[in-house]
């Protein structure tokens, strides 16, 4: 994939989706605005434009009509626009409210002259009265104002930083919710899906910590793939964005892309699952080992041998497999593995979850007294927390492959240790140490079905 992002992922115009709400052609209400005139919200011209759109209920005969009006009364489109924000800062009934949003919802659709002056409209600055109306309750209004402010940043975002940030921060919010409301997580994913094609966007969104609950969708609707789909496909995008990468690769998204890449049948959930794998390696080779360590290669190996319509799917497995392959040979030498052991410093790599390094380098653990897993040994005692994990995991590993690993083990004072961990105040070292004292424990350690 080249370095500028391509969008022919998905049709950006609009919100409507497999599964998702589409009102583009819903009829929408008259409104009675003689009592706006009454009370001076309205003047009796203002009042005349707003009653000729209430002679007419489809999109297409609202947005003739608004031509029209501008043609009748010399009437240009920013006057207009001046109309329909005047509106929205004057009106509170929300049945109006909701009629003014979506009627500009409409012409945003059906207009690109109308977006534009839309856009230039206030100073430079339209986005406020939208802003002002996301604390509302009402789900439908908050959609129309996110859906207007997503079409209205998509136009220019470089001077209007403050007012997009104010907005990114909303639409975390609303992420943030994400796992008790669909609707409004799938309104969001939709904006997304938009404004994250703009660099200046990505910044602010991790800014706004809104990578968090973006990844959390990926467990939230793990059986929706049109929901899987758009989230990957914003990650994506962030994916362009070197710093979004490192926040993208903190919330352990190997696993949670893993799980989508076992379990989904749909090509395209599969395709921009791989080429997000590839742009994330692409600017941080380190999420190459985060994927290695869950097993992201066996399952690619799987991929591999299914009947896939789109060729592209086998040209990317088929790149990352060669990547990881040759970065798993170049990661598993006993020298680097030495060096990390000496360091007492360990670090989750290829080295360590690689059958083929223990069952090739084992008897390079007898040298000197076995002196490398005497450090190994001592690793248990670091106060960093994942040291003591992996230093578990791996002296599990050298009793399953050593012949006398388990009297080795024991003799050496690392039995006692390993058990003590069992009950250690950190998930990870609990989990570690448990494994290895079952491998020290059973006869046959392929009796346990669990991973090594």
């Amino acid at each position: 994939m080249s370095t500028s992002p391509s969008y022919s992922y998905v049709n950006t115009r609009g919100y409507s989706d497999d599964n998702g709400y589409d009102d583009s052609n819903e009829k929408i209400p008259s409104v009675n605005w003689q009592p706006y005139q009454e009370m001076n919200v309205l003047t009796p011209l203002e009042k005349m434009r707003m009653d000729a759109l209430n002679k007419t209920k489809d999109v297409e005969k609202i947005t003739q009509t608004v031509i029209e009006v501008q043609l009748v009364w010399s009437m240009n489109a920013r006057e207009y626009v001046e109309l329909l924000i005047k509106l929205l800062y004057s009106i509170h009934q929300d049945v109006t409210l909701k009629y003014v949003l979506q009627l500009i919802d409409l012409l945003f659709d059906n207009s690109p002259k109308f977006l534009r002056e839309f856009h230039q409209a206030r100073n430079d600055n339209p986005y406020t009265p939208f802003l002002r109306l996301l604390t509302k309750t009402d789900v439908y209004m908050v959609e129309k104002c996110v859906k207007s402010l997503t079409a209205l940043f998509s136009q220019d975002v470089e001077i209007h930083t403050q007012e997009l940030g104010a907005f990114l921060e909303v639409i975390t919010n609303q992420l943030e919710q994400g796992d008790k409301d669909e609707r409004r997580a799938k309104m969001c994913v939709h904006a997304l899906m938009v404004l994250l094609r703009k660099d200046e966007c990505r910044t602010l969104f991790y800014t706004a910590r809104g990578v968090p609950p973006l990844i959390s969708l990926l467990k939230y609707y793990s059986g929706d793939a049109q929901m899987l789909y758009e989230t990957i496909f914003c990650i994506w995008l962030l994916s362009f964005n070197k710093n979004s990468v490192e926040h993208v690769r903190g919330e352990n998204l190997s696993a949670k892309i893993h799980e989508v890449l076992k379990t989904q049948q749909k090509e395209k959930v599969i395709r921009v699952s791989l080429s997000t794998i590839k742009n994330l390696i692409k600017n941080n080779i380190k999420f190459i080992n985060d994927l290695i360590n869950v097993s992201v290669p066996r399952t690619l190996l799987n991929l591999q041998k299914r009947n896939f319509e789109d060729k592209d799917i086998l040209d990317d497995l088929k790149v990352l497999i060669d990547l990881m392959e040759v970065h798993i040979d170049e990661m598993s030498s006993f020298d680097e593995y030495r060096q990390e052991a000496l360091s007492g410093h360990l670090e989750w790599s290829p080295v360590h979850t690689s059958e083929k390094f223990w069952k090739e380098n084992l008897n390079k653990f007898e040298q000197n007294n076995f002196y490398i897993l005497r450090e190994l040994i001592k690793c248990l005692d670091s106060e960093v927390p994942q040291t003591k994990a992996i230093a578990c995991h791996d002296l599990g590993q050298f009793v399953r492959y050593y012949p006398r690993g388990k009297k080795l083990i024991e003799d050496l004072g690392a039995k006692v240790k390993i058990i003590e961990l069992m009950e250690y105040g950190n998930d990870e070292v609990r989990k570690h140490a448990l494994l290895c004292t079952q491998k020290i424990m059973i006869q046959n350690w392929e009796m346990l079905n669990i991973g090594v």
